[in-house]
């Protein structure tokens, strides 16, 4: 909801500058990169590794705000209700194929050895497609 109040509220400013919320998942994905880094380097038990992993999960939230506020301002009422309604749809649907998939033995090795490092990897993926599809550089550095 916060994402669909800051996309009316970015109408006011220039669209060139709506790419540089590009840079809040790029933020994100190089923090938990480099988090996962440094707790790789420790030596932690597993409740101060699910605890240290579960709080980067949750900060990492913030995401969403920088990535569905230059999704909104590119559509109408119409189509932001659309899109909320298959988010909500498919987060069940997600929902539901993780528990199922999970449960799979190859799967949850490979996630448990790659999964730390596949969410940043997005992150950083999303934002810079988000600062390309804006063209923020040009807006940017035009003289």
């Amino acid at each position: 909801m916060l994402s669909v109040i800051g996309a009316f509220g970015a109408l006011i400013i220039p669209k060139g500058w709506i790419g540089l919320l590009g840079l809040i998942p790029i933020f994100i994905g190089i923090k938990s990169l480099v988090s996962i880094y440094r707790m790789s380097r420790e030596k932690l038990t597993g409740l101060a590794w699910f605890m240290k992993t579960s709080a980067i999960t949750f900060v990492s939230g913030a995401d969403n705000i920088g990535v569905y506020i230059p999704l909104f301002l590119k559509n109408n009422l119409w189509n932001i209700a659309l899109i909320i309604g298959i988010f909500l749809v498919l987060i069940g649907l997600f929902c539901y194929l993780g528990l199922r998939l999970v449960k799979q033995p190859f799967i949850a090795q490979v996630l448990e050895r790659n999964g730390q490092l596949i969410v940043p990897v997005v992150f950083i993926t999303l934002g810079t497609f988000i600062l390309f599809e804006h063209n923020t550089f040009h807006y940017l550095f035009q003289q």
